[in-house]
C-alpha cells in the first residue's frame, strides 16, 4: 500500500536544517510503502479490495479482531524521502526480520509503532535508511541506526 504526501518525522527535521535552506528546491513530502503479506495459519488472503474492505471496517466498526488480522500479516515499511530532479533515496526504513531460531538471533531490533490511517500497526525491526550525498552519510546513517535502537532500550 503507498502513502503518498507522508510527512515522516526524521526527513522533516534534515528538511528544516538544512534542504529548506539550499539554493534548490527540494520537496517537503515523502512517499511511504508499506508491506502486507499472508498467513498460512488461517488462509487469509492480502489484496487492495481486502485492505479497503478492512480499513472501512476499522474506522467504522473500531473492530480490534480486524486490528490483530491486520498485524498478523504487516511486514513494516520504507519511506522514499525525495531528492534532487524528482529522484528519490530510501528514507526510514522498517521491515520484519527473519524468523529467529538457535542459530539465527536478532539482538539490535526494537518494535516500531506505525500508524496507517488510524490503524496501529506494529513491526518488529532495525531500521535503516540509504545515504543521500548530502546530509546523510556513511557514519551519521550507521549512528542513526545504532540509536534507533540504543536509544529506546537505555
Amino acid at each position: 500500500m503507498v502513502e503518498d504526501n507522508y510527512v515522516d518525522r526524521d526527513y522533516l527535521v534534515d528538511y528544516s536544517n538544512f534542504y529548506a535552506t539550499c539554493h534548490h528546491t527540494y520537496e517537503r513530502f515523502c512517499t511511504r510503502i508499506h508491506f502486507f503479506g499472508k498467513s498460512s495459519a488461517d488462509k487469509f488472503s492480502f489484496t487492495n479490495d481486502v485492505l479497503t474492505n478492512l480499513l472501512g471496517e476499522i474506522q467504522i466498526l473500531k473492530k480490534e479482531s480486524t486490528t490483530r488480522q491486520i498485524n498478523s500479516v504487516y511486514l513494516g515499511f520504507i519511506v522514499l524521502n525525495p531528492f534532487k530532479n524528482g529522484a528519490k533515496t530510501i528514507g526510514r526504513t522498517g521491515l520484519a526480520h527473519y524468523a529467529e531460531r538457535e542459530d539465527r538471533k536478532y539482538y539490535a531490533t526494537r518494535e516500531y509503532n506505525v500508524n496507517l490511517y488510524g490503524i496501529s500497526l506494529r513491526v518488529n525491526s532495525m531500521a535503516f535508511q540509504e545515504q543521500d550525498q548530502t546530509v546523510a552519510m556513511c557514519a551519521s546513517i550507521a549512528l542513526w541506526s545504532a540509536f534507533n535502537i540504543t536509544g529506546k532500550k537505555y
